[in-house]
């Protein structure tokens, strides 16, 4: 475990930090997991883990309770099973034409780019590929942080990383 991922119970920290904490990891896992067994599981995790960090357990409980009840009253709940099996491309996806931009404070503004699309290539672009829409999306300039922290994952010979999780899942060695 790593200890410095959660709020010891003798911190400084006001009580707070704690409640804030345990609210945004819910939401996170909520968020996260299609399957109400695994959004359980996170949570299951989260509560050994604060108590492993010497919090008390009926005060834990309540807080976890507390933000489960709100975030599920909130938001649809995951899926006990999955109702449709997945496909790779839905119908609007097919649909959409993506332009990756590299994002600069002083390039034409998204409206002008969508003006430019529909005035030159729009009637085109839907007869020839049965576009409907652009989707102008932007990505952030590199950074010295880019360059200084690189970090690439290895891959083994001729597995994928989906193909070693679903191994590591089912209790084998990958």
């Amino acid at each position: 475990m790593n200890l410095y991922l959660y709020l010891p119970a003798a911190s400084a920290h006001p009580e707070g930090c704690i409640k804030g904490t345990i609210f945004g990891l819910v939401r996170r896992y909520h968020a996260q997991n299609t399957y109400r067994k695994d959004y359980v599981h996170f949570v299951r995790l989260l509560y050994r883990r604060l108590l492993e960090r010497g919090w008390e357990r009926e005060y834990i409980r309540d807080l976890i309770l507390n933000a489960c009840a709100v975030v599920e009253k909130k938001s649809k709940p995951p899926t006990a099973e999955p109702t449709t099996p997945p496909t790779n491309q839905t119908t609007s996806e097919a649909k959409l034409l993506f332009i990756h931009l590299q994002y600069h404070p002083d390039d034409i503004s998204r409206r002008r780019i969508q003006e430019l699309y529909d005035k030159y290539c729009g009637n085109l672009f839907q007869q020839e590929m049965d576009i409907e829409r652009p989707v102008i999306a932007y990505s952030r300039p590199p950074n010295i942080g880019d360059y200084v922290t690189q970090a690439r994952l290895h891959q083994a010979p001729g597995k994928t990383a989906s193909t070693i999780m679903g191994e590591y899942r089912r209790g084998l060695n990958p």
